[in-house]
């Protein structure tokens, strides 16, 4: 009986069968090349026996398949500067066509592993240990065709040595060995990496040692592979192992990879059935042996001439000599009878050593000369061999093995037939059994095989016939093979699972793991340390007393940093005797986790929390919280138990977060924690930014070479470790290399280079670079030179061949590490050094380079993958082996598929990680630009599994890099809307769908990939959310908009750009100051600045040198707050600010804040203004960047002092005030604005100039603007509001005058030329801020209400505009390194970043917005228009003014377009809004001065219904049919009250009653009177017909069941935290059923079918039964304020934060998730629920189609080319089908009808209803010769006399400026600035005409003459002449003066008049008014004055 055995543990399964007859051939066919990833395997190895042997070979020109387990990819790539190179291949190019056989048979001892040998009757050899066994055969054995030197070679010994070529080669055998390892490589996610540690539980005990950071007793970790070893004789096994291949190993590996997320592999070598003599021979053993033959008279000649001793070894051993250096035509391709006849020579030594060998040692053992296990080795076959090392070493081999044994039937009778010999063991002659064979293969089974595996489970039994012997093989039966297939899945299947399911329990340990892995490394790094004593003294003096500042050691690569810091971790606990430390140490970069700085820390302060007795789970997951958090945790520390950390090569961090900025390092320690730090000394600046931040020199370590005499001495102690020794002129070489470099690296690598010098090496063998690249390049060339350069299969399937790859692998082992990337186990370079060395010598040659790249990315586009036959040729030596015909051929290459997604269940999804990782950069190497745009940019499927798989920044950095090998429009796009959705769609990938369309839909039309990848959301994206929008929801992308940056609460109030860090700094309401990444968009840190009180004025600046930051907060008595900018660290509060002056400016590193000048710095208050002047009347000042001067202006002149001596140097005398200056960065020029002709000046105020306190340019506009009379007129002084300097060129000046014109002016030139300011301001009224021109000069920055203009420098004439969806003075900020603008807004939150490089004129894709949140809205489901309330934003001066204005806007959902309906005017205060299905009906409840009354009118006529007054009236509502309303009063005994309509009648008063309802079949009201009875209404009797007694506080009627009400009871706070709800049937006052565990807020909504009901918590119920259905929250005490029901109850919609959910009632499962950025302020549906329409705080509309199942194949159609069409086909898809919409309430059936924009009219006349009925007085201005002043109020006409803060008036009379600016838009014009003047000259009169013109605002009219009056008036205390002469046309006497006759006053009603001419009151009903008002409407169209109306800005 044949054996079969698998054997599995949790590393390994060891699959043992018996292998099929032939042989291998390995050949290439293509010229010597390099790396060539056709040949690097990826799974399993196909064997087709073919003629008594196999030949395997690829073509040149086949696509290969990448090993996914070596990654060799950062070999491939060019690293950025700023990125460390992660992960790197082997060195060789193992893959191409040649093998060169290492012919040194001693080769395998290099390995640390225990050999074991065995020897055969029928001859071999086998070299190997418990993992790897390599075999070498006599020459008949299979050949390696090599290309290397043009020599054929067969395959090498594992043990030939290595200083010369060629192997001794064993006799071909009939059942050569073959080895299979597959291995499974779990694939794991970035947050579950390293789940698996050791094959035991850990106890607690261990678990805390290890988060302490103790080092003895560390379990081991867990191999993340799962190796099958598969064991069988070459030839007996064939047939099952062939059928292996084919069936079950490629259904194997695709379940573990959908289950397990497990990758499988395929290793196959040739292990069994010959037993070798061993390649080397300890010397006492060889002696003995070689006394023995030679007292037997045996000749040892041959002995001696084959074997050489090599006293290097302690002890010495006698070693088997190369082939090829004795028989030197071994492997002579070109001379075949020499190469023959040494072949024939090597095979009769080879049975002559084994024959004498094994009589030695018999003989030998039998004189006690040698142990029985020693003579073993030249008998026992390498097959038993296998068995006991890999079953027997097993504590329970039963839970892990398997043994297959087949029997084939009479065998021993048919030993003459030759096929007979394949599947027994023969005597030599071959004629008769060997019994000695079969004698030891019985005592195998019975003692080895059957002893340890008892069960049946494990040992299968097959019986077979030889039905043919002639013609067939006994095991080619289809029926047996189909059974040992499906025997051995099952078996394997099983086995499998129970290992990985064992490995799960304790994956649950991610952290634990992350933290042993380094300590392991820790380990193993500081076992072979020697040396250093005095550096490890220095950090063991810094870690054992007190130190606030870090540690750092730092050092060039390879001076042993790393070591060091091993060391000094792994000496620690010695140290610290008395105190228990808890030591934390990290070796950045060696693990997944350790390379981004964010999972590094988190990891950390997991640690830290367990060690403490924290929380672990409080631990941020967000960057910048997580910083706040580390920094605070570290403070738990304490004396008794100090924290150490340990951070090893910052510089291997990858640049993510800003990780090498340090601003994640605190820069003072708190007590008892100590830091140690080490990088290299020119990596990213890590070193100085250090420097900066550490004060303390000593506290910097410099890590040095080590010395020759160190370096000599670490190698005579390793030798003397590893049992080996020099000669003396070998000693000499490594002492000569040695003075020439000692680096440590440098040492360890020549180290294992003399390891493999023999005693008897010669002289060019023991030759020893000088550098570490030289020894690394000769490390390569001696692989290459034994190995080849290249590693061949046969085609089409590329392997690494079996034999080789283990080889060298255990060669290379030293030097290569394994490490986890992408969840599976990758291949590593030990030492960054490896990595450059490999790429300057693999990858040099272009056209090479691309070529491994394309290879790779076919084999992760899975182009030849699941069984995909590929096209190859044969080399014509491969057609004559083979026997082939034809030379083209296809075949299936056995690769597997590259899914995105292995698998996906409720519960986890495995993605494909490396396709994820590896597929794009290969693409883009490869130069495949459009298969990299289609397959991965602009492919939906692509970028939402790597969203979900990775980050965004994953996801942003393909973009990049394709971005910058060429532009593509469609890919910027893409990229542009992905950093847009930011954080959102990082935080909530399933919202990548709806975002993407949302912002790409403008560019649908003349896009076809935009188009494409929408059709994609489209249809696709159902899976992850069945939300699609149906119009633009979101911001489009636009080429110059960079970033929008969204994770502020609440508005921001200013920004900065900083220099140092290179950051955006914002600071926001929510009292949060943040720091936004500019390379990657996202936000790296946030500081709690609550303590400043942020408001509208809070302004941040900084230092000279950008270190500091500094916040003066507008509030009173705040102090000023002193940053460092590079931590965020608080520095210093200084100082209290008082309710004066709000002077604040920054210059160098002092800062003026009021009268104190401050030094940032220290924090100290180094002078104040009054050191300099003693007036009081000062109004400007500046300080020169260098700190050295002040200028100061006063009255008419500008003095320069000296700041440090306080004495006056210079002044410049003025014709008037001085009010602005700015002074050059040279500190050598001041430029000096004026308030009066438009002055301008610029000085010399450099002490050491010739021209010093020289005036050197003069703007006169009159002279440089002859032909400009803009600035002509009594009203304007022509003041310089602002002067801005170019930083590009400082020639170029910009003058803002009166914030209304611009100035370019050159003072080189003094050419000046007037900025196209009529573009956008046609009146000269606008307002303009924050003048500034763009880095590179190009443009100058306007901000002018809502918008950013951009005009150019070169002709001055407008570029662009950007409208930016804000009020008035919004925070702006220039970057002066990089060309970009941010702007905040008054309105919304976020930040926009602007690219300046990517100017356009206009883009497509603007937004319609409202300027107020859309929060009270009213929907016409059946006609698709939603009503929006308009009105001034109550947090603006506007909503503070005019709380009774408001207006009414119409969405139509069929188009998505906006109208006004109703103007924006003081109609009253709007109450409640509601309209009727069809949107024929509106009703408004109204609040005016005198009453409140609702009113009901034609939406298609706009005339009155009804109008029915009810004095304190809060709400209402009205029947179905609206021929009944009901209003509620708001008393303290409520009271309802019953209209007929249209008529107005009151029908019934309820007193004392709640919640009114009308039933749905407009027959009944329900009313709850004092909370403990239920009023039933009758409509139709018009009388009360029953009562209800129960406790109740609302009513809500159930659809469909008319007579059916539900009852609530909300709780009692303390009492319960449940509403009590039951269903009544009110005629009947019976209860019908109980709800129970209802949120607080009770039943939110009931589905129209009146099936179902939701309530607040998210809970669904039956309403039949009670019943709670399922609940779509988590959080059981969560109140959702939004809750909606689709019409048939199948789902429910809510608002969750920022984004709108949908849960599917059927399945329990949430089928949408949208993210809206913005929070949403209103919920609405149409389409009987599946339109969805939400509106946002900032004034958007979001409207949204809910998809039903199947819906999304209704999108495929290919003739929807527009966004009209896509959007018509949306809403025509339909909702329900008609017998669902039968089964709703008859109300709710009505299908929604398409409504044009044309059918929606605009209503005058309920406008002029609602304006009598307001009587609120209005004060409009219309003016023909000054169109600057409109509708200017009373009050604030006083408040800009009393010298406010800056404003400026609307047209609708509101006012806007200052710190608060007004929400409200104008239609057109702007507004005109009056503004606060302290040293104005009638500042006199400020006062009294203040509190006059305020006093008259009080009055209920006024006429323009009183007004008159007021300013005509002189100020008290001055003489008339004095008087006279202070009365020259002041600004606001000349403005009412040019208004003349038109200004009119429009008072109460009864008391209107029109000034100057008065004229009667009427009482009309509003005729009169309304005449009035359109005649004034007229007027103002006559004369193009815009309405007092007003429309929302869009």
């Amino acid at each position: 009986m044949e054996t079969s055995i698998i054997t599995m543990d949790m590393k390994k399964v060891k699959v043992i069968t018996r292998p099929p007859k032939g042989n291998l051939r390995i050949n290439n066919g293509q010229k010597q090349g390099r790396l060539n990833a056709e040949t690097l395997p990826v799974c399993q190895s196909v064997l087709e026996p073919e003629r008594a042997q196999v030949t395997v070979h690829v073509p040149p020109s086949s696509p290969g398949q990448r090993l996914s387990n070596l990654d060799y990819s950062p070999i491939l790539r060019k690293h950025p500067p700023d990125t460390p190179p992660i992960i790197s291949p082997l060195p060789l190019s193992f893959v191409t066509p040649v093998q060169k056989p290492n012919d040194s048979p001693e080769q395998v001892e290099s390995s640390q592993q225990r050999s074991f040998h065995g020897n055969s009757d029928c001859g071999g050899q086998a070299v190997g240990n418990a993992d790897n066994v390599y075999c070498h055969k006599p020459p008949i054995a299979p050949r390696v065709r090599c290309q290397n030197k043009h020599r054929t070679l067969y395959p090498q010994s594992p043990c030939s040595d290595d200083s010369s070529p060629g192997s001794p080669m064993s006799p071909p055998q009939p059942h050569e060995p073959i080895r299979l390892q597959s291995i499974l490589h779990r694939r794991v996610s970035l947050m579950e990496m390293g789940k698996d540690i050791n094959d035991r539980k850990m106890n607690n005990e261990s678990i805390l040692s290890i988060l302490q950071g103790r080092l003895d007793n560390l379990p081991p970790i867990t191999s993340k592979t799962v190796k099958v070893f598969l064991s069988s004789t070459f030839s007996d096994m064939v047939h099952e192992r062939n059928a292996l291949m084919e069936h079950v190993y490629p259904k194997l590996k695709d379940v573990c990879r959908e289950q397990f997320g497990l990758e499988f592999q395929a290793f196959i070598g040739q292990k069994y059935g010959y037993r070798p003599f061993p390649p080397k021979i300890r010397a006492s053993e060889f002696s003995a042996l070689r006394d023995v033959l030679i007292d037997d008279g045996q000749n040892v000649t041959l002995l001696d001439k084959w074997y050489k001793i090599d006293r290097n070894t302690i002890p010495s051993v006698w070693v088997l000599q190369p082939i090829s250096s004795i028989l030197k035509h071994y492997n002579d391709k070109h001379d075949t009878a020499r190469r023959d006849a040494d072949r024939n020579e090597w095979l009769e030594a080879f049975r002559q050593l084994q024959k004498l060998l094994r009589h030695a040692a018999d003989v030998a053992y039998k004189l006690g000369h040698i142990t029985e296990r020693e003579r073993e080795k030249y008998f026992v076959s390498v097959t038993e061999l296998e068995i006991e090392h890999g079953m027997m070493a097993l504590k329970h081999p039963s839970n892990h093995c398997l043994c297959f044994y087949r029997h084939i039937k009479d065998l021993e009778k048919k030993v003459s037939n030759p096929r007979a010999q394949k599947f027994i063991d023969m005597l030599p002659c071959g004629s008769a059994i060997d019994p000695k064979a079969q004698n030891l293969l019985r005592v195998m089974k019975a003692r080895k095989i059957e002893n340890s595996l008892f069960t049946e489970k494990n040992i299968r039994h097959f019986h077979i016939n030889w039905e043919d012997p002639e013609n067939t093989d006994p095991d080619e039966s289809f029926t047996y093979l189909s059974n040992f297939c499906e025997a051995f899945y099952n078996s394997m299947y099983d086995l499998i699972q129970i290992s990985l399911h064992s490995i799960a329990d304790l994956q649950k340990n991610a952290n634990v793991v992350e933290i042993l892995q380094h300590l392991n490394m820790c380990k193993s790094r500081s076992e072979m340390f020697r040396g250093r004593e005095d550096v490890l003294g220095r950090i063991l003096d810094y870690l054992y007393h007190p130190a606030n500042e870090p540690l750092v050691v730092y050092g060039e690569s390879g001076s042993g940093k790393t070591s060091v810091v091993a060391k000094a971790a792994y000496l620690t606990h010695r140290w610290f005797k008395d105190r228990k430390p808890y030591v934390v140490l990290r070796f950045l970069g060696t693990t997944v986790r350790s390379c981004s700085i964010r999972l590094v820390l988190g990891n950390i302060c997991w640690q830290i929390a367990k060690l403490y007795g924290e929380d672990p789970t409080r631990v941020p997951q967000d960057y910048p919280n997580l910083i706040r958090y580390f920094h605070r945790i570290l403070k738990v520390a304490t004396a008794d138990q100090p924290l150490l950390i340990f951070l090893d090569s910052l510089d291997q961090l990858s640049s993510s977060h800003r990780a090498h900025s340090l601003a994640w390092v605190p820069r003072e320690l708190p007590k008892h924690v100590h830091l140690v730090l080490s990088t290299l000394p020119n990596m990213f600046n890590i070193l100085d930014s250090l420097h900066i931040m550490i004060k303390e020199p000593t506290n910097f370590i410099e890590i040095r070479s080590l010395g020759m005499q160190l370096s000599q001495d670490l190698i005579h102690e390793w030798l003397r470790g590893a049992n080996r020794t020099l000669t003396t002129k070998q000693l000499d070489r490594v002492r000569d290399a040695l003075e020439k470099c000692s680096l440590p690296l440098y040492t360890k690598i020549i180290f294992d280079e003399i390891c493999r010098w023999k005693s008897y090496s010669t002289p060019d063998v023991t030759i020893l670079e000088d550098s570490v690249k030289g020894v690394i390049n000769t490390l390569f060339d001696r692989v290459e030179r034994y190995h080849g350069k290249t590693f061949h299969w046969v085609p089409p399937i590329r392997r690494i061949p079996p034999l080789l790859w283990p080889r060298l692998l255990n060669e290379m082992s030293s030097y290569i590490m394994k490490r986890e990337a992408n969840g599976i186990i990758v291949f590593y370079w030990y030492h960054r050094q490896f990595i450059t060395v490999a790429q300057e010598r693999f990858l040099s040659e272009v056209a090479h380079k691309i070529f491994i790249h394309t290879m790779i990315a076919h084999y992760f586009l899975g182009t030849w993958g699941g069984g995909q036959q590929k096209a190859f040729v044969y080399p014509e030596n491969q057609m004559e082996l083979l026997g082939k015909v034809k030379r083209e051929s296809l075949a299936d290459r056995k690769v597997p598929p590259q899914p995105l997604i292995f698998s996906q269940d409720s519960a986890k999804v495995v993605y494909n990680m490396r396709k994820l990782s590896e597929l794009p950069y290969h693409l883009l190497m490869s130069r495949r630009s459009t298969e990299m745009k289609m397959n991965v940019l602009l492919n939906y499927e692509w970028i939402h599994a790597k969203l979900s798989a990775m980050a965004l920044q994953d996801v942003l950095s393909d973009f990049r890099s394709t971005l910058e090998i060429g532009k593509d429009q469609d890919i910027a796009l893409v990229y542009s809307a992905l950093r847009l959705g930011g954080s959102c769609i990082n935080q909530n990938p399933d919202t990548l769908s709806f975002d993407l369309t949302s912002r790409l839909l403008p560019y649908y039309a003349d896009h076809l990939s935009i188009r494409s990848l929408i059709r994609l959301c489209d249809t696709v994206a159902h899976k992850h959310s069945a939300m699609l929008p149906i119009y633009q929801c979101f911001e489009a992308p636009k080429r110059m908009l960079l970033y929008v940056l969204e994770d502020h609460t609440q508005m921001v109030y200013d920004l900065i750009f900083s220099k140092f860090t290179k950051e955006l700094i914002s600071i926001s309401k929510d009292g949060t100051l943040s720091f936004w990444d500019m390379n990657f968009g996202e936000r790296t840190r946030v500081v709690d600045v609550s303590m400043a009180h942020p408001g509208p004025n809070t302004k941040l600046f900084q230092s000279r040198d950008g270190k500091y930051l500094i916040i003066d907060s507008d509030a009173i008595h705040s102090p000023l707050l002193i940053f460092d900018l590079k931590t965020g660290q608080l520095q210093h509060k200084v100082g209290k600010k008082s309710a004066t002056s709000k002077r604040a400016f920054m210059s160098g590193f002092l800062f003026c804040r009021q009268k104190n000048i401050i030094d940032v710095r220290t924090g100290a208050i180094v002078k104040t203004l009054d050191d300099y002047i003693e007036s009081k009347k000062f109004v400007t000042c500046g300080i020169t960047p260098n700190d050295k001067y002040i200028l100061i202006g006063q009255d008419k002149q500008t003095s320069l002092f000296d700041l440090e001596m306080n004495v006056c140097l210079a002044q410049f005398e003025g014709d008037n005030l001085p009010c602005c200056f700015v002074i050059s960065a040279d500190s050598k020029k001041a430029f000096i604005g004026y308030t009066e002709d438009c002055v301008f000046k610029v000085c010399d105020i450099d002490p050491e100039s010739s021209k010093f306190g020289q005036v050197l340019v003069l703007f006169n506009y009159k002279d440089a603007l002859p032909h400009t009379k803009f600035l002509d007129g009594p009203l304007f002084h022509k003041e310089l509001s602002e002067i801005a300097v170019c930083q590009r060129n400082p020639n170029l000046v910009l003058l803002n005058v009166k914030r209304c014109h611009l100035i370019l002016f050159n003072l080189i030139t003094k050419f000046a030329k007037l900025v196209d300011v009529k573009a956008i301001n046609a009146n000269n009224n606008m307002f303009l801020f924050g003048a500034n021109f763009s880095m590179d000069g190009r443009y100058i920055l306007v901000g002018s209400h809502e918008n950013l203009h951009l005009w150019s420098t070169e002709n001055c004439k407008l570029v662009t505009t950007i409208k930016l969806h804000t009020n008035d003075h919004f925070p702006m900020a220039v970057c002066t390194e990089n060309n970009f603008i941010a702007t905040g807004s008054n309105i919304h939150t976020a930040i926009k970043v602007w690219d300046l490089m990517n100017v356009q004129a206009s883009e497509p894709g603007s937004l319609a917005k409202y300027a107020n949140p859309v929060n009270v809205v009213a929907c016409a489901p059946e006609r698709r228009l939603l009503f929006v309330k308009l009105y001034y934003n109550y947090t603006s001066m506007m909503g503070y003014k005019f709380p009774n204005s408001f207006g009414i806007d119409v969405f139509n959902v069929s188009t998505g377009t906006h109208k006004n309906f109703l103007p924006l005017l003081s109609y009253g205060i709007l109450v409640q809004m509601e309209v009727s299905l069809d949107g024929n009906k509106m009703a408004l409840l109204l609040n005016t001065r005198d009453d409140t009354y609702l009113i009901i009118f034609s939406t298609k006529t706009g005339k009155v219904l009804s109008t029915v007054m009810h004095v304190d009236a809060k709400l209402f509502c009205t029947s179905p049919q609206w021929d009944y309303a009901m209003t509620m009063s708001d008393k303290d005994i409520p009271e309802v009250i019953l209209w007929s309509l249209p008529a107005g009648e009151k029908l019934h008063v309820f007193t004392n009653c709640l919640s009114p309802v009308f039933t749905f079949d407009n027959l009944y009201v329900l009313l709850v009177k004092e909370n403990e009875m239920v009023i039933v209404y009758s409509l139709k009797q018009k009388t009360i017909i029953s009562t209800m007694m129960c406790e109740a506080q609302s009513l809500q009627v159930a659809p469909n069941v008319h007579q059916v009400v539900l009852v609530t009871k909300y709780p009692v706070h303390g009492c319960s935290d449940y509403s009590q709800v039951s269903l009544w049937e009110f005629l009947m006052g019976s209860v019908i059923t109980k709800l129970y565990g209802v949120a607080p807020g009770g039943i939110v909504d009931i589905s129209k079918d009146g099936l179902r009901a939701v309530d607040g918590y998210l809970q669904v119920f039956d309403l039949k039964d009670g019943s709670l259905l399922c609940k779509f929250s988590a959080d059981s005490h969560k109140e959702f304020e939004f809750v909606k029901m689709t019409y048939d109850s199948r789902c429910v919609i809510w608002v969750d934060g920022l984004s709108v959910k949908v849960g599917d009632v059927t399945n329990h499962r949430v089928i949408g998730n949208v993210s809206l950025h913005e929070k949403p302020t209103s919920l609405t549906l149409m389409d009987f629920g599946y339109i969805i329409i939400v509106g946002r705080e900032d004034g958007n509309i979001i409207t949204v189609k809910l998809l039903n199942k199947g819906d999304e194949k209704l999108l495929q159609d290919e003739k929807i080319t527009t966004m009209d069409q896509r959007s018509t086909h949306l809403l025509d898809i339909p909702a329900c089908s008609d017998g669902v919409i039968n089964t709703f309430d008859v109300l709710y059936r009505k299908k929604p009808v398409r409504v044009k924009d044309s059918d929606i009219p605009k209503v005058h006349e309920i406008q002029h209803f609602l304006q009598q009925k307001a009587r609120v007085p209005h004060a409009i201005i219309n003016s023909y010769s000054f169109p600057d002043l409109h509708g200017i109020d009373i009050q604030d006409l006083a408040m800009a006399r009393r010298g406010s803060s800056p404003c400026y008036f609307l047209k609708d009379g509101s006012r806007s400026g200052g710190s608060t600016p007004s929400s409200g838009t104008p239609i057109s014009g702007s507004p005109i600035l009056l503004r606060k003047k302290k040293a104005h000259r009638h500042r006199s009169r400020s006062t009294q005409e203040s509190n006059d013109l305020t006093n008259l605002s009080k009055k209920k009219s006024h006429s323009l003459q009183d007004i008159f009056n007021i300013v005509r008036t002189p100020p008290s205390g001055k003489s008339k002449e004095e008087k006279k002469t202070k009365r020259k046309s002041p600004m606001m006497l000349k403005a009412l003066q040019q208004t003349g006759q038109m200004f009119v006053a429009l008072t109460d009603m009864g008391s209107s008049q029109t000034l100057p001419k008065k004229k009667p009151a009427r009482n009309d009903g509003g005729q009169a008014l309304g005449a009035e008002m359109d005649k004034l409407d007229a007027q103002k169209k006559r004369y193009g004055i815009a309405s007092y109306g007003r429309v929302p800005s869009m």
